[in-house]
């Protein structure tokens, strides 16, 4: 509805009205921009090709980019590949599926940026 209560054009044929995007995060969020980029430079956890970073969230938690994974596009996206992406299949498919421990992977990522941030591991190293 417009101003004068009035249903506009978009809304009549079905169409949804795009929200613009949040100037600000979201309150709670945990917002890492260095980590993200860093993770989206990473080889993917399955899979691969070119790499989006997901979040990985636990009930009730709002996005925190230390928990993420980074994984292509057709194992991320309902789009791109709805019999293999994470959000078609939902946390716990997606794992049994591939074998792979989310949570693990996390807390592995987050050491592998701390040790390379602090001067460890050079950048290309495989755990």
């Amino acid at each position: 509805m417009n101003e004068d209560g009035a249903a506009d054009a978009l809304t009549v044929f079905g169409f949804k009205r795009v929200r613009p995007k949040r100037g600000t995060p979201r309150r709670g969020r945990v917002v890492d921009t260095d980590y993200l980029a860093w993770m989206a430079k990473q080889p993917p956890l399955v899979g691969y090709g070119p790499v989006t970073v997901h979040h990985v969230r636990r009930f009730g938690e709002p996005k925190d980019d230390r928990r993420t994974v980074p994984l292509p596009a057709a194992y991320h996206m309902i789009g791109y590949g709805s019999r293999t992406a994470i959000e078609a299949l939902g946390k716990e498919k997606f794992q049994a599926r591939f074998g792979i421990d989310l949570e693990a992977a996390i807390i592995r990522y987050n050491e592998r940026y701390e040790r390379e941030r602090l001067g460890g591991y050079p950048e290309g190293h495989r755990f």
